[in-house]
């Protein structure tokens, strides 16, 4: 009786031992990511001018440092920080085209923005190119801002470059520290260098002319 009684009692510390451990075990840590997008903003004007433009908007080029999920914020000249918990909800290269499309399209000058070279349509008056330099929180100042910068190229449709400029666009303003706020500032730097657009097309068409 003796050995069974120890037996018992054996079982009985092993499981006591077991609840135990189970007790101490980590605990789940609550996920907090969060997820942001660029933001279009089109302006609708109640007397449109006529429409001239029918442009094909290329598939924009980012950096390969700008290519990651999380934000990137700019904390020395050389040294940029990646927010692994404030991420884009889609690759920027997308985003960024995706408004930029948007506001042209909403442009009284603007006939038509095509991204596709499927289907059958009318021929474009100019290839717009779009390479990203910047698009990051900056905080290296005293004021933190978000800053944008693009080279944008005008293109005939045969391919000759007709215009070329390097747009930059700053909004201050920006805490450091609240990234939805930055998802509205950059989007608001993006529209910025969109509504330019139209400058830089008749600076084309004086070229093509």
């Amino acid at each position: 009786m003796k050995t069974r009684r120890f037996r018992v009692t054996g079982i009985l510390s092993a499981v006591l031992g077991l609840l135990a451990t189970s007790c101490n075990l980590p605990q789940a840590v609550p996920d907090t990511t969060r997820y942001y997008v660029l933001s279009a903003q089109p302006d609708h004007p109640e007397a449109p001018a006529a429409r001239r433009w029918k442009i094909f908007l290329l598939p924009v080029d980012v950096p390969l440092f700008l290519r990651s999920k999380p934000m990137a914020v700019r904390v020395a000249a050389n040294e940029v920080r990646y927010i692994e918990d404030a991420r884009w909800a889609e690759p920027l290269d997308a985003g960024i085209g995706r408004v930029f499309r948007e506001q042209l399209e909403a442009m009284p000058a603007i006939a038509q923005v095509s991204t596709s070279t499927s289907g059958v349509g009318p021929m474009p008056d100019y290839e717009v190119v779009i390479r990203v330099l910047r698009c990051e929180g900056d905080t290296t100042g005293s004021e933190g801002l978000a800053r944008f910068i693009a080279s944008v190229e005008i293109h005939s449709a045969q391919g000759d470059r007709l215009a070329q400029d390097t747009l930059h666009s700053e909004v201050g303003g920006w805490n450091g520290k609240d990234y939805d706020a930055l998802a509205r500032k950059l989007s608001e730097a993006v529209r910025d260098l969109a509504s330019r657009m139209p400058t830089l097309l008749e600076k084309a068409g004086e070229t093509k002319s």
